[in-house]
């Protein structure tokens, strides 16, 4: 069996950012900041403990979250996507996420000398005379494939895994096997997941649970009243089994 040290990474954004952003800022802003919320909460109260512990890291309008160590299985990787999702629901708006594996370093190291000696005490900003730069620390396999498979997946609010991860998915998560840009990919229905775990992570991140009719009924108004496209409300149909969507909406 191969050894790997490879870390899972969730790499999630919210849908229709920029549109709303030049539209209604605190509505977008909204998503973003149920995200925030989410994973403040998860990594506070549930995943809190050295082993057990995530990292999270603001990139423009979502976030890269990468676990500790290496994890044979990837359901927690799945049920934390999961939840997060659920729960930027409520806000009206929905977010994409993909899970892929990879490395992850702190690379300021590698900056250019005069960049090293220039950071500020918060390791992330450089002053620019009256002006400041920032840095964004962290790169590696991780980001590259998670954010990859989430820009290469199907348009609108999915949740995807390489299918070659399929062995290491409880049998509880249901997925659908699709082929898209030549790479075979899982989809998992995130709308009507459940399992013990998600309903521990979110009881005790106090993240109220939502139904699933619930989310339906928001996806439904979602792809009603925006412009999207069809492959978008299609997709809802068909990887998220949500139905009664005007079909010329």
């Amino acid at each position: 069996m191969d050894i790997t040290d490879d870390r899972w990474a969730i790499y999630i954004d919210i849908q229709g950012f920029s549109h709303f952003w030049e539209r209604d800022k605190n509505k977008a802003l909204c998503g973003l900041n149920h995200m925030m919320e989410a994973i403040v909460r998860i990594g506070e109260k549930v995943c809190s403990v050295e082993g057990d512990r995530f990292f999270a890291h603001h990139i423009g309008d979502g976030f890269f979250v990468i676990s500790e160590f290496h994890e044979n299985k990837l359901e927690r990787a799945i049920t934390i996507a999961v939840a997060l999702m659920k729960y930027i629901s409520k806000s009206g708006i929905f977010a994409k996420a993909a899970i892929a594996e990879g490395d992850n370093a702190d690379i300021t190291s590698c900056y250019p000398k005069d960049i090293q000696d220039s950071l500020n005490d918060d390791g992330c900003s450089i002053s620019l005379g009256a002006g400041v730069m920032t840095i964004f620390p962290v790169m590696g396999t991780a980001l590259v494939r998670a954010h990859e498979l989430a820009k290469n997946s199907p348009q609108g609010p999915m949740l995807t895994i390489k299918a070659s991860e399929k062995e290491r998915i409880p049998k509880h998560i249901k997925v659908r096997c699709i082929k898209e840009n030549c790479v075979k990919l899982l989809m998992v229905d995130w709308v009507h997941m459940k399992s013990e775990l998600l309903e521990e992570i979110q009881n005790k991140a106090c993240l109220p649970m939502t139904t699933s009719k619930k989310i339906e009924k928001r996806l439904v108004q979602y792809c009603n009243t925006n412009c999207l496209s069809k492959d978008w409300i299609d997709n809802v149909s068909k990887f998220l089994n949500v139905h009664g969507i005007m079909e010329d909406c």
